[in-house]
């Protein structure tokens, strides 16, 4: 796939997936990529993908949860969205990406779309005072969903092109600062917990030289800034017009037992797929008072209550599935392979940790987590391919 008109749709998809109001343009390129990927599968030679057996058990979870859902009909619908789309992304990223250059220009495409809408926002919150919830970056929790996935993406761009660092340090200052103005707690956890990992997997590894003590202080600052931020946020939930609505009982942690004990009563079966299971099977559980908690805000609890236990097995095993590739690929003494691996394992990182306060593990952000899965897996496991042939 060398004709960059090939490669357009791809790259747009990429670019435009974190911004609302696109899904036409979406699945559009998603459908003209899909075609593209499937014609040239034989001239791209992919290799077997890994871990199909689970990648099969979470479909057919899905699928069977169409005999006892409470909506047959909204259930097929997200099964379409979650599993068809998304599944339709990974082939096509995965076949697309055979080439470090295909992989740094997807990079560059998320790199761009997080730039766009950081400097927007600030942009906004210069002009009005207020962060936005309505301007055009689906709100702060997407917000901070795409900067926890832009962050490999721009790793490996720091790693790739250093001619390009000043850049993407820029980049990461504006999102850093759009972040703080969107006043998402998760985030700040959540990214220091990427970053320390880098820095531990770096240090482990020889992709970068650093020392002990550089890797301990880096470490110190980004466990202050963390606090820092996260302490400025406390028990603070900004409102879609600007306000600041204080926070002091976290309604997750006073409904979570009850959500529990709803999936504990029938643990083989849930409410069907989707993510409306609560409001749709278990009316009951919702707080009358807070409008926003119609689903239970954790993505594992959400695939309890329209799964059962086993949909929640089934999304460990994948997430747990995907882990050990990237961490065998972390392993490999191929510098790239290794660098692959630590994209795909903040990748991973960032979006199970951030869907374990809510639940954005769908729509635009799985279509973008998908298609990122796609672009490493593909281009890391053809190195583990001529890394094997090259050593016989």
């Amino acid at each position: 796939m060398t004709h960059w008109l090939v490669q357009v749709p791809f790259l747009l998809l990429l670019f435009i997936l974190p911004f609302p109001g696109t899904v036409a343009l979406r699945l559009l390129c998603l459908s003209i990529a899909f075609v593209i990927a499937a014609a040239f599968w034989r001239r791209m030679n992919p290799p077997p993908f890994p871990g199909k057996a689970v990648f099969a058990f979470w479909i057919a979870i899905a699928l069977l949860s169409l005999v006892y859902a409470v909506d047959a009909a909204y259930s097929l619908g997200e099964i379409k969205n979650e599993l068809g789309y998304t599944m339709m992304a990974l082939f096509a990223f995965y076949v697309f990406s055979g080439s470090e250059r295909a992989v740094r220009w997807g990079a560059w495409a998320v790199v761009l779309a997080l730039a766009v809408i950081s400097i927007w926002s600030l942009w906004l919150r210069w002009g009005t005072g207020y962060w936005h919830e309505d301007a055009g970056h689906g709100g702060s929790g997407t917000f901070a969903g795409l900067v926890l996935m832009a962050a490999p993406a721009l790793f490996l761009i720091w790693i790739w092109q250093p001619r390009a660092r000043w850049l993407v340090t820029l980049i990461a200052l504006a999102a850093g600062l759009a972040g703080a103005y969107s006043r998402q707690r998760v985030l700040w956890p959540v990214l220091g917990i990427e970053l320390g990992g880098l820095l531990i997997l770096l240090r482990c590894s020889s992709v970068v030289a650093i020392s002990g003590r550089r890797a301990a202080a880096f470490l110190v600052v980004i466990v202050a800034l963390v606090s820092i931020l996260l302490m400025a946020t406390q028990n603070i939930r900004i409102t879609a017009h600007g306000g600041l609505v204080e926070m002091d009982n976290d309604v997750r942690l006073r409904y979570w037992p009850g959500v529990v004990a709803r999936i504990a009563d029938q643990p083989m079966i849930g409410a069907g797929f989707g993510r409306n299971a609560m409001k749709l099977a278990h009316p009951d559980l919702l707080p009358p008072d807070i409008r926003d908690f119609w689903h239970a805000h954790n993505v594992f609890l959400n695939y309890g209550l329209a799964l059962g236990v086993p949909g929640m097995i089934a999304l460990a095993m994948l997430f747990a599935s995907l882990a050990l590739t990237y961490w065998r690929m972390y392993r490999s003494p191929d510098r790239s392979l290794a660098v692959l691996g630590i994209a795909g394992i903040m990748l991973l990182t960032g979006v199970i940790l951030r869907n374990l306060s809510n639940d954005f593990f769908l729509r635009d952000a799985a279509l973008l987590f998908w298609s990122m899965n796609g672009l490493l897996l593909g281009y890391g496991l053809r190195l583990q391919r001529q890394s094997g042939r090259a050593s016989q």
